[in-house]
């Protein structure tokens, strides 16, 4: 999401760009981000400030589904809610008494698996594994409101079915609501079962992306012509986990050290690119409308590159011998973990940037490159 903007777009350039999700665009399947307007915005479209960031408010219009990325990432509102709350052998669920639940959900929301009680009655007594079932039931996403997911759950048939120091195993009901952007984290799990009741928190070692796979799917239109859109897939441990980063929130740190801006000079009347935006983007958001994402593990845009206007001056006043010019950065990756606590953890490093030549432009993401030639 790392663009160059100048001066303030008109409400009809916005909605020009909010068109490309019906099929205006080269790539027939690419969107623009919709951020969430802030209360000073008056229903158009807020500022958009200075050199080398991104888009920080979009307009809503009814044709724009809304929220896929955020600027700042800090305090991204992100609709999602979590679809899949299965563990693998490496992420399991586990409660404030020391319990384990290794579950399996379903698309439709049904929940099935065990739950594993340590030496239930004291030390010296027997494991008691219960069979779980039951649901969960994701929010209806909305536009600026935190998505959520529910559960309902219930341990039964105990074995071995046995009594150890007077304490036998009893059925028990769960039920709480997990946080989306970490999908790990349930506070206040009310639990009930025959001649008792409590509460306790559910967390999970959470999942995270073993890879991320990037495909450049063009560029924008307009004053945006020369912004590479890139879209990744997170890629779980488990391959047929096709929906398991559904609801998550993802994010950038500018790494290392960024090589020399070789466009810039000191008469540019632009700034140097030398950082990522620090943007954040809901995963799943364009989870919806085939062909356009068919795997909810994705997260959609990056768009990176100088805005048409700055290219335009380069090509125009630096000397032939300057091109091919550019910039490349490290962009670290983080996925949220902790549910909404805002806590994070690295999970990529790669590189982003671009180069401009003497009548067209490449834009790269993490060894993905994809050029834009003058019109």
């Amino acid at each position: 999401m790392i663009k160059k903007i100048e001066g303030t777009p008109s409400k009809a350039e916005l909605l020009q760009h909010a068109s490309l999700a019906f099929g205006t665009h080269p790539s027939k399947t690419d969107r623009l981000p919709c951020v969430p307007r802030p209360a000073s915005a008056n229903g158009n479209n807020a500022h958009l400030s200075l050199t080398l960031i991104a888009i920080a408010t979009m307009y809503h219009s009814p044709i724009v589904l809304g929220q896929a990325g955020c600027t700042p990432a800090p305090g991204c509102v992100n609709p999602v809610p979590a679809v899949d709350v299965s563990t693998t052998s490496s992420t399991t669920w586990y409660d404030g008494y020391g319990n384990t639940y290794n579950i399996a959900s379903s698309p439709s929301g049904g929940v099935t698996g065990t739950v594993l009680v340590p030496h239930l009655g004291g030390p010296g007594c027997p494991d008691i594994t219960f069979t779980e079932s039951g649901s969960i039931s994701p929010s209806t996403q909305t536009d600026g409101r935190q998505g959520f997911t529910t559960f309902s759950w219930t341990a039964s048939n105990p074995q071995p079915n046995v009594v150890c120091d007077g304490i036998g195993p009893l059925s028990t009901k769960y039920s709480g609501t997990i946080q989306n952007n970490g999908n790990d984290y349930s506070a206040n799990v009310a639990w009930t079962k025959n001649g008792g009741n409590g509460s306790t928190t559910l967390s999970k070692y959470s999942d995270i992306p073993i890879s991320e796979t990037t495909t450049a799917v063009g560029f924008g239109s307009g004053a945006y012509a020369t912004l590479g859109q890139f879209r990744q897939v997170l890629n779980p441990r488990v391959s047929s986990m096709t929906d398991i980063f559904k609801g998550r929130q993802v994010s950038e740190t500018t790494g290392g050290i960024a090589k020399k801006d070789s466009c810039w000079n000191s008469k540019s009347p632009y700034s140097k690119w030398t950082a990522v935006t620090g943007s954040g983007w809901n995963v799943g958001y364009y989870a919806v409308d085939p062909p356009y994402i068919v795997n909810e593990n994705v997260w959609a845009d990056d768009y990176i590159g100088w805005t048409l206007a700055p290219v335009l001056w380069y090509q125009a006043n630096l000397p032939a011998t300057s091109f091919p010019c550019g910039v490349r950065i490290i962009q670290n990756m983080y996925m949220a973990v902790d549910g909404t606590s805002g806590s994070n953890r690295l999970y990529s490093t790669g590189q982003i940037g671009m180069d401009i030549y003497s009548n067209y432009v490449v834009s790269y993401r993490d060894g993905v490159s994809q050029t834009r030639t003058a019109e």
